[in-house]
């Protein structure tokens, strides 16, 4: 259903049927192109065009979501922009849309913010940036067993445990998430046991890293699936 979003075409159809989008416990409002919705997500095909009462109403509530991530949800159906991790590496905007994308089931999306998250981060800061243990309760609490978003902080802070863990700090921090979020050391153990060879070699934490993983590692799209960057570049070619 989805295709990779530069900007939408405003054609007559497009912008023939408007729905509302009611976000967060204070019920902020969006008000937005039913087709630009629909079109790329099948959450919302099944919520405006099945037999829900979003169909007949044209309305949809969604109290546990975020109103700035929705906001950044529709310039990117709209224009195909998106949020950007911080000169510090601070990443919360663009883990909220990636909550989002991930509920909506917006592949593309996912994979276009997971490369924000990672070389970018080691480009802009010159080290690997770490997630601290409020951060990957933030994550696990808003993702699911499985989750890519999941795999990354797991495989950021193993390649961060080769240099921090005699760091008592450091390592209480994350002792906070025995009994919070024990999956996530099931994580560690399961990706040191697959990867741990990558992590002990002679280079910073950074290049250890990005060498460590092929391209598509962190994306969503299976094998039989076309990366959006392999689209999009095609898509220059041809224009």
């Amino acid at each position: 259903m989805e295709l990779p979003t530069r900007s939408v075409l405003m054609t007559p159809e497009v912008l023939d049927e408007i729905v509302t989008l009611y976000v967060g416990s204070k019920r902020k409002k969006y008000i937005v192109h039913k087709r630009i919705l629909c079109d790329q997500s099948e959450f919302f095909d099944a919520g405006f065009n099945g037999g829900f009462k979003e169909a007949t109403e044209g309305k949809m509530y969604l109290p546990e979501d975020d109103p700035i991530a929705v906001a950044d949800l529709i310039e990117y159906l709209y224009r195909g922009s998106l949020p950007r991790c911080r000169e510090d590496g601070g990443s919360e905007k663009v883990r909220n849309l990636y909550y989002l994308a991930e509920k909506i089931g917006l592949l593309s999306l996912m994979d276009k913010l997971m490369d924000l998250l990672a070389v970018p981060r080691i480009q802009q800061t010159g080290h690997l940036v770490g997630y601290g243990s409020n951060a990957i309760k933030e994550i696990y609490d808003h993702t699911h067993e499985g989750s890519k978003l999941r795999l990354f902080v797991t495989a950021v802070n193993v390649f961060r445990l080769r240099d921090r863990g005699n760091e008592k700090d450091w390592m209480s921090d994350r002792a906070k998430l025995l009994h919070s979020n024990p999956e996530f050391f099931h994580d560690v153990f399961k990706l040191v046991g697959k990867h741990g060879k990558k992590v002990w070699v002679e280079k910073s934490e950074g290049k250890a890293f990005v060498t460590a993983f092929e391209q598509c590692y962190f994306h969503v799209h299976g094998p039989d699936k076309e990366c959006y960057a392999n689209l999009e570049t095609g898509k220059e070619i041809l224009e």
